[in-house]
C-alpha cells in the first residue's frame, strides 16, 4: 500500500480517485486496487493474466479490506477480455506495460473503455535499453559491474546462457520471460498515436537523488534510449 502510494504520487498532480470507476490493468496483487478503494474511489475492478495474482487479491480482499470489500472485485484476463461497453473514469497501470506482449493493442482496449473525461495514468520500468531492463532475469555476464550488459550479447546467446542454467524453464526468446523488449522509441511512439490527449508525461520519475544525474545523460546525443529508465504518462479522452 505505502508502494502504491509512492506511485500514485509520481504522476503530476497525483491521481484523484474520489468517487471514480477506476480499473486497475495488471493489477497484480491487488495495492493499487486496495489504495484507489481506500481512497475513496466508488468502485474499483482489477485484472491481471496471472490467476495466482488474482487468488492472493480476492484473499487479500476478503481478510484485511472488509470495508471496501463491496467496491472492489478482482477479474483474472486481459483488457481485451472485459465488456467493451463498459466505461471507467480512471484507467490506471502500474509496472506493467513493459510485460504486455502488443502494449499498443492494451493502450486502445483501455481508450475503448474510457469514459468521456477520464484518464489515464501508465507508470512502468524498467525499459528493455535501459540498465538492468531485463529485470536481471537473464543473468548476463558482467552485469553488476556493468547494468546494460544484456544488450552486449546476441539473443540467441543469452537464450541458450538461461536455459543452460535454467533446466526447468526452458525459453526459445527473450519474450518468453515475460518482457516485449521494447525501446522508448516505439513506447514514444505508441503514446504519439493513441488518438489520446497528452495531459503529461514524466521520463525517470524516482525518489533517488541519482535521477538528475541519469536525467542530464539522456540529454546526450545517442544516450537518450539508455538512460530513460522509466516512464509515467497521463493520457485523457
Amino acid at each position: 500500500m505505502r508502494k502504491a502510494s509512492v506511485f500514485c504520487a509520481r504522476f503530476r498532480g497525483g491521481v484523484d480517485f474520489s468517487g471514480e470507476r477506476v480499473l486497475d490493468v495488471g493489477c497484480g496483487q491487488g495495492a493499487v486496487s486496495f489504495h484507489a478503494a481506500a481512497s475513496g474511489a466508488a468502485s474499483v475492478r482489477g485484472i491481471d493474466p496471472e490467476q495466482s495474482y488474482i487468488d492472493f487479491a480476492r484473499n487479500m480482499l476478503a481478510s484485511n479490506f472488509g470495508s471496501i470489500a463491496d467496491r472492489v472485485d478482482f477479474v483474472c484476463g486481459d483488457i481485451a477480455g472485459l465488456d467493451p461497453d463498459e466505461r471507467y473514469d480512471v484507467i490506471i497501470s502500474q509496472a506493467a506495460f513493459e510485460h504486455i506482449p502488443i502494449p499498443e493493442d492494451c493502450l486502445a482496449g483501455m481508450k475503448q473503455r474510457l469514459a468521456e473525461g477520464g484518464r489515464i495514468y501508465i507508470g512502468f520500468g524498467p525499459l528493455y535499453n535501459s540498465p538492468w531492463g531485463d529485470h536481471k532475469l537473464l543473468g548476463a555476464p558482467f552485469q553488476r559491474f556493468f547494468p546494460w550488459s544484456h544488450l552486449l550479447f546476441p539473443e540467441a546467446w543469452l537464450v541458450n546462457r538461461f536455459n543452460r542454467r535454467n533446466p526447468e524453464h526452458q525459453v526459445s526468446a527473450v519474450r518468453e520471460l515475460g518482457l516485449n523488449c521494447y525501446p522508448a522509441r516505439l513506447y514514444f511512439e505508441m503514446i504519439e498515436r493513441s488518438g489520446l490527449g497528452i495531459v503529461h508525461v514524466g521520463i525517470n520519475a524516482s525518489e533517488s537523488p541519482f535521477r538528475f544525474i541519469v536525467n542530464a545523460l539522456r540529454r546526450f546525443p545517442g544516450l537518450g534510449e539508455y538512460f530513460t529508465l522509466n516512464l509515467y504518462v497521463v493520457l485523457e479522452k
